[in-house]
Parts: structure tokens; C-alpha cells; sequence
């Protein structure tokens, strides 16, 4: 099994210009590939089921979230 080494990166933080090109391109993404997709009509179950498609951040990173 071979050893696994830690090795530490430095990664520059998104400035607002570049977290907002990001989130219009993300947000782009969601209304035209993955609701038509995951979501071309809302069909209650017994369990629970996905009723919206959106992204937000979290601290540094963009995250897709299903409610």
C-alpha cells in the first residue's frame, strides 16, 4: 500500500467580479439543463421528492442544492 503525501496548495480567493461571472453561469446551468431535465414536472410521492433546483455559496465554493 503506498503512503500518501500531504502537500499544501495556495489557491487565490474569487474576487466579486469573478464570484458573480460564476454564479450567472451556474445559475444559466440550472434553469436550462438540469431543471428541464430533473424537474419538467413536480410528482408528489409517498417519500419525499425534489421541488427546486438552485445554488448558493458556501464560503468558497458553489454548491447545487435540491429542496
Amino acid at each position: 500500500m503506498a503512503k500518501r503525501e500531504s502537500r499544501w496548495m495556495r489557491v487565490k480567493t474569487l474576487t466579486p467580479e469573478q464570484k458573480a461571472t460564476i454564479t450567472a453561469t451556474c445559475e444559466r446551468f440550472i434553469a436550462e439543463i438540469l431543471k428541464p431535465r430533473f424537474l419538467p414536472e413536480i410528482r408528489p410521492t409517498e417519500f419525499n421528492y425534489p421541488v427546486d433546483i438552485f445554488g448558493r455559496w458556501r464560503g468558497s465554493k458553489y454548491s447545487f442544492i435540491t429542496r
